[in-house]
């Protein structure tokens, strides 16, 4: 018997990225993998472009869908069944889909390899976006601060300092950015701030650079300072941030007893 035998390497590769080389184009903005976002104020017509993904550097490109969605209300957040098309031509008296006010159209590009992973470019279209976002403010990495709702109190005895977040939803045509107040009294440092990348996509959270002071700083005074939210279609939400210096311990509402000796804040023997 002769034991001839021939050996052949097989290679194991990890391919976890979707196809690539596909743009999209609705009505001039181009479309992003987390969802770019074009407002329109009347219902004319427009139009879209597409290049289908084409390569994979894996499993092999396989595939290019494009789909249109329209919202079922004026918030945006849930939408019809996707439909499957081949070319962008809307109108608002009719022509493609009709287009009607206070409505979003979702228009997605998606790129599938062999393997099933996917790639995306999408935009949305909204027709008019005309309220305001929400923010929720809250700070981190903070020492001798505290904040309450849109007070924060600080210890102005110390140094101390912290980081300020604003966790902005909207329910149209997304958060875009948020402008952090600066506060410029003496010992006092942070300036102004326009803070355009973020956490999440809705909500999104927006953080500031470090707020900081010196021990015994002027205490700010004047106009409480404003944190400014901002929508994709500029709509605009303000809140106030007040600064309140708190160096008290808390009130002595109790009553401490030893061995029959009332205690005091000085203490008593």
């Amino acid at each position: 018997m002769v034991g001839n035998q021939t050996t052949t390497d097989l290679t194991f590769v990890a391919d976890n990225a979707g196809p690539t080389g596909g743009t999209l184009t609705v009505n001039g903005t181009t479309g992003t993998s987390d969802g770019a976002v074009n407002v329109i104020t009347t219902g004319a017509n427009f139009t879209g472009s597409k290049t289908d993904f084409s390569a994979d550097a894996g499993s092999g490109y396989l595939s290019t869908t494009l789909t249109r969605e329209a919202s079922t209300s004026d918030t945006c957040t849930a939408w019809s069944s996707a439909t499957t098309i081949s070319s962008i031509s809307e109108d608002g008296s009719g022509s493609g889909m009709t287009v009607t006010e206070d409505r979003c159209y979702r228009y997605t590009l998606t790129g599938t390899d062999k393997l099933g992973n996917t790639s995306i470019r999408r935009v949305t279209v909204s027709f008019v976006d005309t309220t305001n976002p929400t923010q929720v403010m809250s700070i981190s990495n903070a020492t001798n601060a505290v904040l309450v709702g849109r007070k924060l109190y600080y210890n102005s005895t110390r140094a101390g300092e912290f980081v300020l977040s604003s966790t902005v939803t909207d329910g149209s045509s997304g958060p875009d950015r948020v402008i952090f107040s600066a506060i410029a009294t003496a010992g006092w440092n942070h300036d102004v701030e326009t803070v355009t990348t973020g956490v999440g996509v809705n909500p999104k959270t927006f953080t500031s650079s470090r707020y900081w002071w010196t021990a015994n700083p002027s205490n700010p005074s004047g106009p409480v300072r404003e944190i400014k939210a901002y929508d994709k279609a500029g709509n605009e939400k303000k809140d106030n941030l007040e600064t309140t210096v708190d160096n008290a311990g808390p009130a002595v509402s109790g009553a401490l007893t030893v061995n029959g000796a009332g205690g005091s804040a000085g203490g008593t023997t």
